[in-house]
């Protein structure tokens, strides 16, 4: 019996533990002005680095020993007049922001997966062919919503 105990903890020990990825989130902004909804809308348009209002990017990367990291990074608009702007502009800004903020963590909640997914199978199966996986998810989740539009990501 103390054979079978000792072996077993053995084992035990031996079996690698289940770890999460390392997530980094950052968040970075653009600037836009404007007084009015068209003001705004038309700055967003011209000053969004990447073509949306709002934009997630991540990156999944691991080491030889399987330890995965996802890095995330969220882009929002910044609307330098809001302090000096109408409380019914600043409340519509505030409903789009935080449903923009919604629609971008769908995306991050991808890269999380292709994370977790590619931790589970030890590295070994086919990491490259996850991230695409995910990374076509993220296609379909715009055109699902809209690109936020369905979830009230407009303005």
């Amino acid at each position: 019996m103390r054979q079978t105990s000792a072996l077993f903890y053995f084992l035990l020990a031996a079996t690698p533990a289940m770890a999460e990825p390392e997530v980094i989130q950052t968040e970075t902004a653009y600037d836009v002005a404007g007084s009015t909804v068209e003001e705004i809308r038309a700055a967003m348009t011209v000053n969004s680095p990447e073509s949306y209002w709002g934009y997630t990017r991540w990156y999944v990367s691991w080491t030889a020993q399987c330890e995965v990291t996802v890095k995330i990074t969220y882009t929002y608009p910044n609307w330098t007049a809001y302090e000096d702007a109408e409380e019914e502009l600043q409340d519509y800004w505030d409903t789009f922001i935080a449903n923009l903020r919604i629609h971008e963590r769908g995306h991050a909640n991808h890269g999380l997966q292709a994370g977790f997914e590619i931790e589970e199978t030890g590295c070994v199966e086919d990491p490259y062919g996850i991230i695409e996986k995910w990374g076509e998810q993220d296609v379909a989740y715009d055109k699902e919503t809209k690109h936020g539009e369905t979830q009230g990501a407009v303005f």
